[in-house]
C-alpha cells in the first residue's frame, strides 16, 4: 500500500515537516508568439521534438524545443542575454 493512500488531494502537494505546502519555483515571464514555417522546418521541428521526447518524456513541447534550439545557436554564436 502507498503511504500516501487516504490523504486525498493533499497526496498531491508536497508539504514540509510543519505541515505547510512547499512554493513553489517562480515561473520565467512567457510571450505567446506565431511564427510561420517552411514544411521542411515543420518536419524538422517535429523530428527534433520526437525525438527529444525519448529523452525527456511526453511532457516536452514545442516550446522546449525552440527553447533549447536557441539557446544552443546562441550560445555557438557567442550572444549572451542577460537574465531578466
Amino acid at each position: 500500500m502507498s503511504e500516501n493512500q487516504g490523504r486525498g488531494m493533499g497526496a498531491f502537494f508536497d508539504k514540509t515537516k510543519t505541515g505547510k505546502t512547499t512554493a513553489r519555483p517562480e515561473r520565467r515571464p512567457r510571450m505567446r508568439t506565431s511564427i510561420t514555417l517552411t514544411q521542411k522546418d515543420a518536419d524538422r521541428l517535429e523530428l527534433l521534438r520526437t525525438h527529444l521526447r525519448r529523452r525527456y518524456g511526453r511532457g516536452l513541447t514545442f516550446s522546449h524545443v525552440v527553447s533549447q534550439a536557441l539557446e544552443v545557436l546562441a550560445d555557438r554564436e557567442s550572444i549572451t542575454v542577460p537574465d531578466t
